[in-house]
C-alpha cells in the first residue's frame, strides 16, 4: 500500500504504543495521525489509523481483533478506507506525552522496545532515542548550507529528531484520495 519508510511520525513513533506492532496493520496500513480534523470526541489520547479496506481474510482478522480490543472505526468512501480509533495504553501514555512534545529521549524502556519492535533494522529510531551524535551530525550537515552565513548547531543534550508537525499528524478526509492513489 504504502512505500516502506515513508510513514508519517504518528505511524513509527506512536502506533505501537496501542498494542500492536506496525507489521500487524500491514499490507493495508495508510498511516496513523493524532487527530481528525471533523471528530472532537475522543481524548488526547487516542490515534486514528487509516487502513485501505480489503475484504479477505487477512483483513478480516485484523478488524476482529481490532473490534475485540475496543477499536471503533468507521469507513470513508463507500468503504474504500477504514479508520480505526484505538487508545494508548495506559502504561504507554507517558510515552506519547514524550512524543507529542518531541521528546522521544524520554521514552520508557519498554514504550522504546515497542517501537523498535515496528521498526525495519536499518530504521535511525534507535539512534533517535539515545539522542545519537551521528543524527545530530546528519541534521547539521543538511541545514547547513555551505557559502551560507547562518550555522545550525544542535546542542549537546537536545533531541535530534524533529517536533511533530500537527498538520502533518492531523487526518483530513479529503486529502486522503488526493495524497493516496493506492492500487
Amino acid at each position: 500500500m504504502k512505500k516502506k519508510g515513508k510513514y508519517n511520525l504518528t505511524t513509527i513513533f506512536a502506533l505501537p504504543l496501542c498494542g500492536h506492532m506496525r507489521a500487524f496493520y500491514e499490507p493495508f496500513l495508510i498511516d496513523a495521525y493524532i487527530k481528525d480534523n471533523s471528530i472532537e470526541k475522543y481524548s488526547e489520547y487516542h490515534i486514528f489509523i487509516v487502513l485501505k479496506y480489503n475484504g479477505n481474510k487477512g483483513f478480516m482478522n485484523l478488524e476482529k481483533i481490532l473490534n475485540e480490543n475496543g477499536a471503533v472505526s468507521y469507513d470513508l468512501y463507500g468503504g474504500e478506507y477504514v479508520v480505526f480509533i484505538r487508545e494508548i495504553k495506559d502504561c504507554f501514555k507517558d510515552d506519547f506525552e514524550a512524543f507529542k512534545e518531541g521528546r522521544y529521549s524520554d521514552y520508557s524502556d519498554p514504550g522504546q522496545r515497542a517501537i523498535k519492535a515496528s521498526v525495519d533494522k536499518k530504521s535511525s529510531v534507535p539512534l533517535i532515542f539515545k539522542k545519537s551524535p551521528k543524527v545530530k551530525s546528519h541534521w547539521e550537515n543538511k541545514w547547513n548550507i555551505p557559502g551560507s552565513s547562518a550555522c545550525v548547531y544542535i546542542e549537546d543534550g537536545m533531541e535530534v529528531w524533529p517536533i511533530l508537525d500537527i498538520e502533518k499528524e492531523t487526518f483530513y478526509k479529503n486529502k486522503l484520495t488526493a495524497k493516496e492513489q493506492i492500487s
